[in-house]
């Protein structure tokens, strides 16, 4: 009986050593990444403007879960309608059902975290491709960063260069006959064509490669050379 006892106690202390493990864990991930992060790599459905149908209460129609803004430390989801509060860690244990362990090591893993706890002893080994990860992570972000930046530039260049087309085309809309204006009018579908792929757009790699495309036809006089062509089919009066 005393065995019993005393063997059902030491795995009472297995276990509350496990929980304490965890919520280090779940602690220190909140303290790391953004609640939409995590929402936005792992949630199937729909992000309208913060809020997604809760799966806990099975929100049919309206989305009541709303990704709490990052306020200090506190990454989170609560749900206006049935009222549960989920931290990144809850919310892949109850959204994917895997166990609160395996959510640590899922968030860990994919967002190349290098947590300062024993997840179920990593290894050295394990330990060393999560930090590679995260270095790479790390410069894969910076990397996005800076071709945001290079693309928004662009797209903010060709807008700029569609407004001077489509201000020439209402100042001089009396000579719709001209070449200068029928040129004019040329560029300005070409530019508006070009700011409307930039905007709807989202794919980066996409947008590069147009941009590369546009910027070498107009290096190449390209463009140029395609209204020397169209404008052979033109009669313009004088």
């Amino acid at each position: 009986m005393k065995l019993i006892l005393l063997k059902k106690y030491y795995l009472e202390v297995i276990n509350m050593d496990q929980k304490d493990i965890i919520k280090q864990a779940a602690k220190e991930i909140a303290e790391t990444v953004d609640m939409y992060d995590i929402v936005s790599r792992y949630y199937r459905g729909e992000i309208k403007e913060r809020f997604i149908k809760c799966f806990v209460h099975n929100d049919e129609k309206t989305p009541n879960l709303y990704i709490n803004k990052p306020r200090g430390k506190d990454a989170s989801v609560y749900c206006y309608s049935c009222g549960v509060f989920l931290d990144p860690v809850d919310f892949l244990h109850k959204y994917l059902g895997v166990s609160k362990t395996e959510a640590c090591k899922i968030i860990i893993q994919d967002f190349c975290l290098t947590i300062n706890i024993e997840m179920n002893k990593l290894s050295e080994t394990e330990l060393s491709k999560i930090r590679e990860k995260n270095s790479i992570y790390k410069q894969n972000q910076e990397n996005e960063k800076k071709l945001n930046i290079y693309l928004n530039n662009q797209y903010l260049r060709f807008v700029n260069m569609f407004e001077k087309t489509r201000k020439y085309l209402y100042e001089f809309e009396g000579e719709k006959t001209s070449e200068e204006y029928q040129y004019k009018l040329y560029l300005n579908n070409i530019y508006e064509t070009i700011c409307n792929y930039l905007e709807d757009n989202k794919d980066l790699q996409k947008k590069l490669k147009y941009i590369n495309y546009i910027n070498t036809g107009i290096k190449n006089n390209k463009i140029r050379n395609q209204w020397n062509e169209i404008k052979k089919a033109f009669v313009f009066k004088g």
